[in-house]
């Protein structure tokens, strides 16, 4: 019995730990990039700053570009984190720790903040866990102890997780042979988080808007009981993850419907679920004689073609035409280019028209209007044809 014990516990133990956890999630990863196909190419392509795409100007140069990156990513990835050692070092030995109340938001998704307040949580909140490279998910947070994980670690954590990084960066080239970019130097400030999570108190309800990627599962792993996820994006009928969440304790979705999607697709847990308000107010745009159609952007997704024959298609006479993109389209010059050929509306800041219908691929978006009862057409559903059709007979 005894001896049984001991294998359940090594077991536990291997299953639970970071660098499992973190390899782990490279299956999510790939069902990802298998399910999207070339659509990782074109969001790697929409990163690049704006004065550098000349070089990738077709998509050989493009795929040549990114087989390299490929190759290359493991090397750059070791020397990043060997960069990253010694600051990480002193900022474990001069940050001092702050005192954490009985909840923490991990604001590794930009969207948690807005999610949070619209959950009328957010006026509640007192503690933030923010991550070291994206700040700007912090900027609209005010009046809250903004935490990060050098508080409750030390000189012996940081080279423990300088040690499992370069471990990691080793077998993703052992195992995945050079077939997938991961950009692995994020593993240190992971492993780092990992330990900060371990030393925080089990009482504490941790909050965050992470599904699938690598954060969601250290943090469902995490010794905390109480896991509260706030709904990030949008799963298909047909999603179901390699890697699901096994301890959420509650879900805040964006509807039933969207619950059911999510805990299907990514959750083994049976959490409680509350339905969110919708996170967006609708501005009116009353013109004569004219339907209102709001077209989502993401050209990441391989859209621009639709979204392109969609402007041409639509009868600009009989439909007052707007295009909100997402906010993690950079370069929005192409749109620019096609706005002056043809007269329809470009949002570029947090407007959201009241319309009569929205275009979109499966977008919290999309569905946000559909809480509004706003007829929704999908393009997984009808044809650019259907849609022109539908939308210029009002």
């Amino acid at each position: 019995m005894l001896n049984i014990l001991k294998k359940r516990k090594i077991i536990d133990f291997i299953n639970s730990h970071p660098i499992k956890l973190y390899i782990s999630h490279y299956a999510n990863i790939i069902a990802y990039i298998n399910k999207k196909k070339n659509r990782n190419l074109d969001f790697f392509y929409s990163r690049i700053p704006k004065n550098f795409q000349f070089v990738f100007n077709n998509r050989c140069s493009q795929y040549i570009f990114w087989k390299l990156a490929i190759i290359t990513e493991p090397i750059i990835s070791l020397v990043i984190v060997t960069i990253l050692l010694l600051p990480f070092i002193v900022l474990s030995i001069i940050i001092r720790k702050k005192k954490i109340t009985n909840k923490l938001y991990l604001s590794y998704a930009i969207l948690l903040r807005k999610r949070v307040e619209i959950a009328d949580l957010y006026s509640s909140s007192t503690d933030w866990l923010y991550p070291l490279f994206i700040p700007t998910s912090m900027e609209k947070v005010v009046d809250k102890n903004v935490h990060n994980v050098f508080e409750s670690i030390n000189v012996f954590d940081v080279f423990k997780a300088y040690l499992y990084s370069i471990f990691t960066i080793l077998i993703s080239v052992f195992f995945l042979r050079f077939k997938y970019l991961f950009r692995n130097y994020v593993c240190f400030e992971y492993y780092l988080t990992a330990d900060f999570l371990k030393k925080l108190s089990n009482d504490v309800e941790i909050s965050f808007a992470n599904q699938i990627d690598r954060w969601a599962i250290l943090f469902d792993h995490a010794p905390q009981k109480r896991k509260v996820l706030f709904q990030h994006g949008i799963e298909m009928p047909e999603s179901d993850w390699p890697i699901k969440l096994k301890n959420i304790t509650l879900l805040y979705a964006l509807s039933k419907n969207e619950a059911k999607l999510l805990i299907k697709a990514t959750i083994l847990s049976k959490p409680i679920v509350r339905i969110l308000p919708p996170t967006i107010q609708l501005t009116n745009y009353n013109v004569e004689n004219k339907s209102n159609v709001l077209i989502v952007g993401y050209p990441a997704y391989g859209l621009f073609d639709k979204e392109r024959d969609l402007i041409y298609g639509i009868d600009l006479d009989k439909v007052n035409l707007f295009l909100k993109l997402h906010p993690g389209v950079q370069d929005i010059s192409k749109y620019k280019e096609l706005q002056r050929k043809r007269n329809y509306i470009l949002i570029e800041n947090d407007t959201f028209p009241n319309v009569d219908f929205v275009i979109s691929y499966r977008s919290t978006l999309a569905v946000e209007y559909e809480v509004y009862n706003k007829c929704v057409l999908f393009y997984n559903d009808y044809s650019i044809e259907e849609i022109c059709k539908i939308v210029n007979k009002q």
